[in-house]
């Protein structure tokens, strides 16, 4: 696949990942108050990993990949960290498509 083809699948991965997540969080929330966020982060821990496991088995497909990526760096850490990945994505796609 050509560079800018891989830097554009890239930036649409970034906006498509940006449209589950807000809507995810809609929704969650109630089912985290009645459930318990332990459980709730339980199964979706083991959501991530069926899609992980998809995404790394077929990484050449990228609706497989959109589908099967979840992030779970705000649970680990306490705070929302997309806003600064995507930066730094963005910047170095910017600076390694010019490279």
């Amino acid at each position: 696949m050509h560079g800018s083809a891989v830097g554009t699948l890239t930036s649409a991965l970034g906006l498509v990942g940006g449209l589950p997540s807000s809507i995810g969080m809609l929704v969650i929330w109630p089912i985290a108050n009645r459930f318990g966020k332990k459980n709730i982060l339980f199964v979706g821990c083991i959501i991530a990993l069926a899609g992980g496991l998809a995404a790394f088995v077929n990484v050449h497909s990228f609706g497989i990949v959109c589908l099967g990526v979840v992030d779970h760096m705000e649970a680990k850490n306490g705070f929302r960290s997309d806003g600064f990945t995507m930066v730094i994505y963005a910047g170095l796609a910017g600076l390694c498509n010019g490279i």
